[in-house]
């Protein structure tokens, strides 16, 4: 994922990547809970537990692709 960072703010990045690893922490916390909370229902239908789409740790391991670029710098999200 890219960042443009702001020539005038360069802590931007920083600003964005610190609110994304409180969001996807956030997230992956409630995609936990919520599927421990499903998987019981499962369970009791006899069907077979799921898996959180990402997990705390996903989420903490995506933010070290994180990286800023600067807005004159053309660039395109590509999949790793």
């Amino acid at each position: 994922m890219y960042i443009n960072l702001d020539s005038e703010d360069h802590n931007l990045y920083k600003r964005n990547r610190d609110l994304c690893a409180i969001m996807l922490a956030d997230s992956a916390f409630i995609q936990e809970h919520d599927t421990v909370t499903f998987n019981k229902r499962r369970i009791k239908k006899g069907l077979p537990q799921v898996t959180p789409i990402y997990t705390q740790e996903d989420a903490t391991a995506c933010l070290k692709l994180f990286i800023g670029v600067p807005n004159e710098m053309n660039s395109e999200l590509t999949r790793i």
